[in-house]
């Protein structure tokens, strides 16, 4: 098993559980694997770039979780996936 592999599957793991997972990577060493996170029911958030506008995605997807009334329901729930870097 690769480290890609192996980290792949401990960050999806992770997002079964949690509504939430923040990945702070400013090398951007794991950048394609967050990125491939992100399906239908899982939304990853790049915030590499402009700060601000960084900070309104995020502030609009933390909206759009308190707005999901399908949490709780089996392979219904939205997670956010969070790429920050400084």
């Amino acid at each position: 098993m690769t480290f890609e592999s192996f980290l792949s599957a401990h960050l999806e793991n992770r997002l079964r559980h949690r509504r939430v997972l923040v990945v702070h990577d400013p090398e951007q060493r794991f950048r394609s694997v967050v990125m491939r996170l992100g399906d239908n029911f899982n939304h990853v958030l790049d915030c590499g770039g402009d700060l601000l506008e960084a900070r309104e995605m995020a502030l609009e997807s933390f909206a759009a979780l308190g707005e999901d009334g399908t949490w709780g329901v089996a392979n219904q729930k939205m997670s956010s996936c969070g790429f920050f870097r400084r």
